[in-house]
């Protein structure tokens, strides 16, 4: 039951990149915030999970930027793995102190 649910975040990740990776190929330059914007956190719906500083904003990088970030978590040698975390610990990108649910 737990395993489902572990598989069921990861795809629901891996669906998140690919609806990324759509709406920037379908953007340009002059539409880009308003395209991926809602693919980054803030502090209404982020609050809750993560502290306000650990999660990215768009403006932390120029689009292209952002593009080329998450194409690499998707590429065969990725560096990043997407997976649900079980517990905490096993974050490698966020300190297990920046994940403020169990």
């Amino acid at each position: 039951m737990i395993k489902d649910k572990i598989i069921q975040f990861q795809e629901n990740a891996k669906g998140f990149v690919e609806q990324f990776c759509e709406k920037f190929a379908s953007a340009d330059k002059k539409t880009y915030k308003d395209h991926l914007s809602p693919f980054f956190g803030n502090s209404e719906n982020c609050i809750d999970y993560v502290n306000v500083e650990a999660f990215p904003k768009f403006e932390d990088r120029p689009a292209d930027k952002w593009n080329e970030i998450i194409r690499a978590m998707t590429d065969e040698s990725a560096t990043h793995v997407f997976k649900a975390l079980s517990q905490k610990d096993e974050s490698t990108i966020l300190t297990p102190e920046q994940i403020l649910v169990e």
